[in-house]
């Protein structure tokens, strides 16, 4: 998404930073487990994060229009997960910073082949950690039948613009798309 809006293929694009290991350096900070507790508290920080450092080179050739981050990560799986004993040897799988967290847990599949629910099915994966809304979004509920709550890696997200498409546009309408941050 980030190369095709600085391509100008699209003018605007949201992509997951963490889908992207080493190319986000500071903002994919929030993807380790930092406790923060929610969603918004997140995204405050992630925002304010970019504020400070705004010179992340990632971000130079595009107006980031916002931030924001997924709720806490919790593990999704096909069996019952209670103890850290019963996470080791699942096969499971993450993206990013929540990858490494998972790493430090259990097997780990990063670059699975296929997309998680053809991994599921075909049980090359047996769970992922993620954000809870994926089990409905995403139908892994019909894979995952259990969830265990550990609220920890959020996966941080931009919205950004192609420099041309925003330079292109009148200044109170910049300064609107400014305010809704």
């Amino acid at each position: 998404m980030m190369d095709g809006v600085i391509a100008g293929q699209a003018d605007i694009g949201c992509l997951c930073m963490a889908y992207q290991p080493g190319r986000f350096i500071i903002t994919n900070a929030l993807g380790l487990p930092l406790g923060i507790a929610d969603a918004r508290i997140g995204s405050l920080v992630l925002w304010e994060l970019h504020q400070k450092y705004p010179s992340d080179e990632a971000f130079k050739p595009v107006k980031v229009l916002t931030m924001f981050v997924s709720a806490p990560s919790n593990i999704m799986s096909k069996k019952p997960i209670r103890t850290l004993d019963d996470v080791k040897g699942q096969n499971l799988r993450a993206s990013g910073s929540a990858g490494d967290v998972l790493k430090a847990w259990a097997q780990y599949d990063r670059d699975a082949d296929v997309g998680y629910a053809e991994a599921l099915q075909k049980g090359v994966i047996q769970g992922l950690f993620s954000s809870l809304e994926v089990l409905k979004d995403f139908k892994y509920a019909e894979s995952c039948r259990y969830v265990t709550m550990v609220d920890t890696s959020l996966y941080p997200f931009a919205v950004v613009m192609n420099m041309d498409s925003w330079n292109a546009l009148p200044d109170d309408v910049k300064k609107v798309m400014d305010d809704l941050r």
